[in-house]
């Protein structure tokens, strides 16, 4: 055991509790790792676990200087760096250090390549795979991923079909690709060509044809995914249960539910989420608060699903209960609350009520929000208070077409002159032409 080994162990002993980080929790400064003896093992743990710890909390320049320190750094602790930056947006210090590197194994250049296109470089990421010897699934990938990722579908499906070997992760990207992109058939297609699928291939096609429209195919993949004996993701029934409440299929749906109820997947945030959503398309308002009421929620989303789906069903007294509710039990609204909250009050023009909720938007940042503005505007036009429409109106912070569109017929609505009321008409007229679809 060297010296600076057993000057760690002691640190151990004595001081357990001396700090959360774990460079001080080994009583290590850092001027005091200039001591630590040159002949150590470049593969200690303990260079791992420092320099994970400094990566994990973000201090990427003192995690650098402790790669700098280890006399003949491995691959994988360059690579963790390298991931570092990228993750950080520093892509210019990953870049560097990948071009130091004495030896560059399939990991390291993989994670470089991924690097730039998370960072948005394509172009060096292509470069590097150019350049990249023995590239293997993930590089292929990787890069199939990327030209998705860029909307470059024509190049990423000639990538695909370039590859020397193709795993499912590399299929399901393609399907994804083509499904995200509209060209469903195509998605069809590939999926029905697939030598072995895999919870993610069945999960994406039920997912993506929902999203384009097509909910009773997507029911249908999930009907003989069952059939199949795939196990399903809480991912899957997430997405069942959209398809389920987009077509309103109650049967399929409860029949899910006991799906949820068996595999455990109960108190999952996103699936109760997705449960709520389903029971209040499907006009089963008692079903959803039974889902509620299953345990005491924190999450902002699922007290939202829960208020927009008394909305929807036109129960805007206990709409606004749940939002109360809400702010006594401390779950802060969000954009999609203040919005449904606010439908509710137009929905029994109740202005006092409506001004209370904008009040409280206002305390929470976010009374020049888009979305909380529009729906203030309608609130108040429908309840008669064109002013305030107005004073809603002047205090968004970026307007959009609905924006104008609300005060223009809320004006028209109450008699006022549009000119009076929006004196910033010419710059509607301005978004009117940048929208033009005739230019």
């Amino acid at each position: 055991m060297n010296r600076s080994t057993v000057k760690i162990s002691r640190a151990f002993i004595q001081k357990p509790k001396q700090s959360n980080t774990l460079f001080q929790y080994l009583n290590l400064p850092s001027e005091s790792f200039t001591t630590i003896s040159c002949n150590a093992n470049s593969h200690s743990p303990k260079y791992k676990f420092l320099l994970s710890d400094h990566l994990k909390n973000r201090r990427l320049d003192e995690a650098r200087e402790v790669l700098n320190k280890i006399p003949y750094p491995g691959v994988h602790l360059y690579t963790m760096m390298i991931d570092g930056y990228a993750l950080n947006h520093r892509l210019d210090d990953a870049i560097q250090l990948f071009e130091k590197m004495p030896v560059r194994d399939t990991v390291s250049w993989n994670s470089m390549i991924k690097g730039c296109l998370n960072g948005g470089d394509l172009i060096t990421a292509k470069k590097l795979f150019d350049e990249m010897p023995g590239r293997n699934v993930v590089s292929w990938t990787t890069m199939v991923n990327g030209y998705l990722q860029f909307g470059k579908i024509e190049v990423a499906e000639r990538l695909f079909f370039e590859m020397p070997v193709k795993d499912v992760a590399a299929w399901n990207s393609m399907i994804y690709g083509y499904l995200k992109s509209g060209r469903v058939d195509e998605a069809v297609n590939l999926f029905r060509k697939m030598p072995s699928r895999n919870v993610i291939s069945w999960t994406s096609m039920i997912d993506g044809l929902d999203y384009n429209g097509r909910n009773d195919e997507a029911l249908i993949f999930y009907k003989k995914m069952v059939g199949f004996g795939v196990k399903l993701s809480s991912n899957t029934v997430s997405c069942v249960l959209r398809a389920c409440a987009n077509v309103m299929a109650l049967h399929l749906g409860v029949q899910t539910h006991c799906q949820v109820v068996k595999l455990g997947f109960s108190f999952d945030e996103f699936i109760c989420t997705s449960l709520l959503t389903f029971y209040a398309n499907c006009k089963q308002m008692e079903n959803a608060c039974k889902v509620f009421n299953e345990k005491l929620h924190g999450n902002v989303v699922i007290w939202t699903a829960l208020l927009t789906g008394y909305g929807l069903n036109h129960k805007h007294e206990s709409a606004l209960m749940v939002f109360g509710d809400m702010i006594r039990m401390a779950v802060l609204p969000n954009q999609s609350s203040f919005t449904s909250a606010l439908n509710s009050c137009s929905g029994l023009e109740a202005l006092d009520k409506g001004k209370e909720i904008h009040a409280v938007s206002v305390k929470l940042g976010l009374g020049s929000d888009v979305f909380v503005g529009n729906s203030l505007i309608v609130m108040y036009t429908v309840c008669g208070s064109i002013n305030d429409a107005v004073a809603a109106f002047s205090n968004i912070g970026e307007k959009n077409v609905v924006s104008w569109n609300s005060i223009i017929v809320g004006s028209a609505k109450h008699g006022q002159a549009i000119l009076g009321c929006c004196k910033k008409l010419d710059a509607f007229s301005s978004i009117l032409v940048d929208i033009n679809p005739l230019r």
